[in-house]
């Protein structure tokens, strides 16, 4: 069923096979849309035939934020247990469960957290085809010490660990403090980094032998 027409080009002439391209704002989320197009000759305004009908569907979106970061989760489809379902994206302090459990974690595996905790929900819930998720960290002059910008990685906490390595990085932009990754499932999510201070080390005297002793900074 038609629900627009629109003169996308009003009086712009075009040479034939040249490529034209037009963005068509405020669709609704998670619909199939479907398209197709006629040309209108300059002269006396005669229209052609439509063309063949094309049509994709729209993602879900949520975006939610924290202070200098951000999640903006874009997605087709998310299923529970075989049932459709909806994403819902939670920011969870540090200090209750789980999100205190899960920062013990993270410390005990030498990460630093630039980000808070994002909580996908409904747990066990997957997504078809993989989400699109894009998240804004602080700027690097507000980063913890010794974290550097360009080792900053996506981590998943599964209950147990947090890991990065199923958790492609498909666009790292250093000017827009973005990381964009390509997710399956809901769970914990935060950026994170590993602490690049080098070790402080120091030479103690005890009886007439030295010993080296190396600390954390």
């Amino acid at each position: 069923t038609p629900v627009a027409s629109t003169d996308m080009f009003g009086t712009t002439t075009v040479a034939p096979g040249t490529t034209m391209q037009v963005t068509v704002a405020g669709l609704p989320d998670g619909t199939t849309v479907y398209f197709k197009v006629r040309m209108r000759d300059e002269l006396a305004g005669n229209f052609g035939p439509f063309s063949a009908e094309v049509s994709t569907r729209t993602l879900r979106g949520v975006t939610v934020s924290s202070s200098a970061t951000t999640v903006n989760v874009q997605y087709e489809a998310m299923y529970l247990a075989g049932a459709p379902t909806t994403l819902s994206v939670v920011v969870l302090s540090t200090t209750a469960a789980p999100a205190s459990f899960a920062l013990q974690v993270a410390t005990a595996a030498g990460l630093t957290t630039v980000t808070p905790f994002f909580d996908l929900r409904p747990d066990s819930g997957t997504f078809q085809p993989s989400a699109l998720a894009v998240f804004t960290y602080p700027p690097d002059s507000l980063l913890p010490a010794g974290t550097t910008e360009t080792d900053l990685a996506v981590y998943r906490f599964d209950g147990v660990s947090w890991s990065s390595a199923s958790v492609p990085i498909l666009a790292r932009d250093l000017a827009a403090n973005t990381l964009t990754v390509s997710i399956l499932q809901t769970s914990l999510w935060a950026v994170m980094g590993r602490d690049a201070t080098p070790p402080v080390t120091r030479l103690v005297l005890v009886g007439e032998s030295v010993e080296v002793v190396t600390e954390d900074p």
